[in-house]
């Protein structure tokens, strides 16, 4: 179970003998990733993807019903030697689908088809939520099996397929239940995004701009300088797309090789995490994640400006950026007296008490508030 890629401690990143497929390379505690543009579209002859599968004697794919018919099509040829007609399993995404009568019927299937603690591999196909349901249930099945991750948004490359946390929503609360266990492996095709839907491609950026301001200076110029293609069909196929991604998975994976299991609160990817959930909650979680992330982030990086760390030159920068891609910034609830009190008690209470709210002290530097009343003074 969890077979990890043997690799060479201590390099970040290198370009692999198998054309333009990237691999990040970290020691064997960390997650593995690899990078293969249009892997699925074009078929590559050998990927260090043939290497992990050849240590399987089958793979069990679910797969997102929701990518469209041709991309299932092609993600099914491509493990047609390994996935039989009985082992493809097709789930409606969206958040909905993340219950216990899924992970159920996962489970079942799993079962019913004799899978193989030791031999045989998940893989899951799809956005976020399939994801989030995938890897919940291949960590409970015979107490953890080895599962692949194939994200199909930019938000779920950078983001849910990538980590080691798995959830279902229970009892009106999102990713109330859920485990941790790291993927076998997370293969990265920007190829898979559609970029046709444009709210889709939104709703990543604001997570890589949220990991940006919070953990990479760096990443953030990059993302400022490509603002006006970001929105582009085929853009993160591009060197200019698959860089940002990049930085944005290792930006996120540095934090979760300190912390895996997040026993430590402090934590400076819970940005724009902490008060948005409440946001997501009011809006009967009809507003999009990464949205009610970015409003969190501009509320802390105002907060951050009146501190005196972030300056007004890089406030208007980050405002101007999120103008640009037209992301809704502006939440008169954060100026809510009442949203304010709650979304903090509710932050506070899953703390052990403390707020441990992250904002940037510069760009790409993190430093955290646990000043409650100053935060409420200076919020109303």
């Amino acid at each position: 179970m969890n077979k990890p890629l043997r690799m060479q401690p201590g390099l970040s990143a290198e370009q692999v003998v198998y054309g333009s497929e990237l691999l990040a390379r970290q020691d064997d505690e960390a997650l593995s990733y690899v990078i293969c543009p249009d892997l699925f579209a074009h078929g590559m002859q050998r990927t260090i993807v043939d290497d992990v599968l050849s240590a399987f004697k089958r793979v069990f794919l679910v797969v997102d019903a929701n990518i469209g018919a041709e991309k299932i099509q092609s993600v099914q040829k491509h493990f047609s030697g390994k996935a039989t007609c009985d082992s493809v399993l097709h789930v409606e995404g969206g958040e909905q689908v993340k219950n216990f009568d899924e992970v159920v019927r996962i489970l079942d299937w799993l079962d019913r088809g004799g899978f193989v603690r030791r031999s045989d591999v998940v893989v899951l196909v799809g956005g976020g939520s399939v994801l989030d349901l995938g890897s919940f249930a291949s960590s409970i099945y015979r107490r953890g099996v080895d599962h692949i991750r194939v994200p199909t948004t930019l938000l779920g490359l950078v983001d849910a397929g990538i980590g080691v946390k798995s959830a279902i929503n229970f009892n009106g609360n999102k990713n109330r239940i859920g485990s941790y266990q790291r993927p076998t492996l997370s293969i990265i095709d920007p190829g898979l995004i559609d970029t046709h839907d444009v709210d889709q491609i939104r709703n990543g950026l604001c997570e890589i701009i949220k990991a940006a301001i919070i953990g990479c200076r760096e990443l953030f110029n990059e993302v400022h300088s490509n603002r006006h293609e970001l929105l582009k069909s085929g853009f993160y196929g591009t060197a200019a797309g698959i860089s940002i991604i990049r930085r944005s998975i290792d930006v996120l994976l540095r934090e979760i090789a300190a912390n895996p299991e997040e026993q430590a609160l402090r934590r400076s990817m819970d940005f724009g995490h902490i008060l948005s959930p409440l946001l997501e909650a009011n809006s009967e979680y009809r507003m999009p994640h990464g949205l009610a992330v970015v409003k969190e982030v501009v509320f802390c990086c105002r907060y951050s400006v009146r501190q005196g760390y972030l300056t007004n030159e890089q406030m208007g920068r980050i405002e101007a950026l999120l103008t640009v891609l037209d992301i809704p910034y502006e939440e008169p609830l954060f100026e809510d007296p009442g949203f304010m009190r709650e979304a903090i008690a509710q932050a506070v209470r899953h703390r052990q008490g403390m707020l441990h709210l992250p904002i940037p002290r510069a760009l790409g530097i993190p430093c955290f508030v646990e000043q409650i009343d100053d935060l409420m003074e200076r919020s109303c």
